[in-house]
């Protein structure tokens, strides 16, 4: 049975015509700002101003399941305005008239639609949307753009005050330096802090100090290794705990997660703070080829022996680098360095989409000698050359507005769900 009853958002030319359209016993009344129309109401419907609407939404704990809010305006920009006002208001579910009638045949088919699937009609804002978007791309300096703000900017100083905290103990414990990567090290150069939308802290260290830090972690907190993917299984490896931070070692990456409140091994990892991965040292003789061929190896190693049964992932993982001791040299100036194989080998399960981990050897003189680069209000290790670095994962255009901006780089879920 149909009980939402429309609410017609212009009372003019096309306001007549979807009031013909929807049927006058499914037309609650008319918003407009016209004081004539006001007086007199149309074609025998109330027309009210925006204010007292504002009323009804305000009186109304169910607004959407009491009324269908649709904009009967033919001018897209001012449909743009009033769209903008009603999100103002905290209604998002409205739609355009001019794309009901895209879509639905008849208004009983529209207003008895599973809302789920079709909670709007708004191909008309998209379209304008889409058009201001290649503007912002041409246009926008993304270097000048403010902060995150809400629960996003919380969460990332959050992070920061956590991994300045972690990183002061392994200077001071362990000489250990790890050096930013990844969206981190973009942020640093585009930003000079966290890329606005950015949800996560990338460092990366060499793999002979990588190794080095791992040999402290499990002597100085809790450590679990991931054992099947496929069910999120974790083991934990050792008996050291800490009373601020554990790490999870997945597919040959570091992550370090809070665990200063009492909570489950996942909701630890929830808390994550930072993720650290290792840079692999080369053999002289290796080039693009020969790289490749070594991640394919080490990825046809893992599939035979998951499907052999032997499941422990990070155990296999470990034992190939322990049969590979010229992955962890200290490099020298002659030695390329490359991303790790194993997390390149693993990108099945973690790598993110357009990172290219296969295509990244960089040369010595890209990485060392390493230098400060400054980071919201602190400084942190960096390449030394970080363009280098950057244009090999993210393309010559890394200092301008990406296409995909705005979007929570890691939760696909919460995109636009929240002012961030």
């Amino acid at each position: 049975m149909i009980t939402r009853s429309i609410i017609l958002y212009g009372a003019g030319e096309c306001g007549v015509e979807a009031l013909n359209w929807f049927g006058e016993d499914n037309v609650h009344c008319f918003i407009d700002n016209n004081p004539s129309l006001q007086e007199s109401g149309k074609l025998g419907k109330k027309v009210i101003s925006f204010k007292r609407f504002i009323e009804i939404y305000e009186a109304s704990n169910y607004f959407d399941n009491d009324y269908e809010a649709i904009i009967a305006i033919k001018n897209r920009w001012v449909i743009h305005q009033v769209a903008y006002e009603l999100e103002m208001l905290g209604i998002h579910n409205y739609s355009v008239f001019l794309d009901v009638k895209r879509r639905w045949h008849d208004v009983d088919s529209f207003l008895s639609r599973n809302r789920e699937e079709y909670p709007c009609e708004q191909e008309f804002l998209k379209e304008i949307y889409l058009a201001q978007n290649k503007w912002l791309v041409r246009h926008v300096d993304p270097s000048l753009l403010t902060s995150a703000v809400g629960e996003l900017r919380d969460k990332q100083l959050w992070m920061l005050q956590k991994t300045i905290k972690v990183f002061d103990e392994f200077e001071s414990k362990a000489q250990i330096f790890p050096f930013m990567e990844a969206g981190t090290l973009l942020g640093a150069v585009r930003h000079k802090g966290f890329i606005p939308w950015d949800e996560d802290l990338d460092f990366c260290l060499l793999r002979y100090d990588y190794n080095r830090l791992f040999d402290y972690l499990k002597s100085n907190c809790e450590v679990f290794t991931l054992v099947d993917p496929s069910r999120n299984i974790w083991e934990k490896i050792n008996t050291a705990s800490s009373n601020y931070y554990a790490a999870y070692y997945n597919c040959g990456g570091l992550t370090l997660s809070n665990v200063e409140t009492n909570e489950t091994i996942e909701d630890n990892f929830r808390n994550y703070f930072v993720d650290i991965t290792p840079i692999d040292t080369l053999p002289t003789t290796d080039d693009m080829v020969i790289y490749r061929e070594r991640i394919d190896e080490l990825k046809s190693l893992i599939n035979q022996k998951l499907m052999a049964g032997h499941i422990n992932l990070s155990e296999i993982i470990m034992k190939y680098y322990k049969s590979h001791e010229e992955y962890s040299m200290i490099p020298q100036g002659k030695n390329k360095l490359g991303r790790s194989i194993a997390i390149a080998a693993c990108s099945d399960y973690f790598a993110s989409p357009g990172r290219w981990y296969d295509r990244q050897i960089y040369e010595y003189n890209d990485v060392v000698e390493f230098q400060k680069l400054p980071f919201e209000d602190t400084f942190f290790e960096a390449p030394a050359r970080p363009e280098v670095i950057l244009e090999k994962m993210y393309g010559k255009s890394y200092m301008e507005l990406p296409r995909r901006y705005g979007v929570k780089v890691h939760d696909k879920d919460a995109v636009f769900n929240e002012v961030y």
